[in-house]
């Protein structure tokens, strides 16, 4: 392009303009941008310069994290916020410039990961969520296409649409597996153990994703699969908004 500097007009016709418009009619004291990482590099950053931008036009001073040279690392991961999973989104905050800080908005700082995915599992889980013989053979041979007993959840494809279909949990034979289970699913072999494999179920992925057990599933099996995986972790979210907080 020209080198001109994109801003709100500029983005007429996206989804990013209604989230932009709703911030200039709304005008809240805050705001937390979330989006994949591939927006950094979309049209050679440009996308990313017209977002700054636009957020600034609209009278917000924008913070985004740093390295120690100063330079932006806009990434966060869940895996730097309690929840074992690589889930990497950028994160923007953006702050009235009217308004008077406490003190300067700093992003939370990442803590020790004490937890593993298995944290997050059921003991006991429905026969219909095991793999039969195919699809026990299918997931440990095609390491690209499916990943099994991850300690760290992995749950992305490389396009970065979130799917749960490619993570599947391995358990070694034990008296918890039912005839009911057994009868479903095909036990093998896997890293010299004996065992079955199973997907993980919507709670557990929702689990994954900083939902607390009471918060309920209204729609389908394969909606809530989509919608847990489109969300936010709650906890990236709430160890922002404590920061947010902290400044206002």
């Amino acid at each position: 392009s020209n080198g001109k500097r994109g801003g709100f007009a500029d983005t007429r016709g996206t989804l990013f303009h209604d989230y932009a418009r709703i911030i200039s009619e709304v005008h809240p004291k805050a705001f937390i941008f979330e989006n994949v990482k591939g927006m950094l590099v979309h049209d050679n950053g440009n996308t990313w310069k017209t977002i700054k931008n636009t957020f600034r036009e609209l009278n917000y001073n924008i913070y985004i994290r740093k390295d120690e040279n100063g330079k932006e690392k806009a990434v966060l991961n869940a895996l730097e916020y309690g929840i074992p999973q690589q889930r990497e989104r950028i994160f923007l905050v953006g702050i009235r410039n009217d308004l008077k800080l406490k003190s300067e908005f700093q992003f939370p700082l990442p803590f020790d990961l004490n937890k593993t995915n298995k944290d997050f599992l059921d003991e006991i889980v429905p026969a219909k969520y095991y793999l039969g013989k195919k699809g026990f053979e299918f997931v440990t041979s095609h390491p690209t296409r499916a990943q099994v007993g991850r300690e760290i959840q992995k749950c992305q494809k490389a396009n970065q649409q979130f799917n749960w279909n490619g993570d599947f949990i391995f358990e070694k034979l034990s008296n918890r597996h039912t005839p009911e289970i057994l009868q479903r699913a095909y036990v093998g072999e896997w890293n010299g153990e004996l065992g079955v494999i199973r997907q993980y179920t919507p709670r557990e992925c929702l689990r994954l994703m900083g939902f607390p057990d009471d918060f309920k599933m209204v729609v389908s099996r394969a909606q809530s699969y989509k919608q847990s995986g489109n969300s936010i972790v709650v906890d990236v979210l709430m160890e922002i908004i404590k920061e947010i907080n902290k400044v206002i």
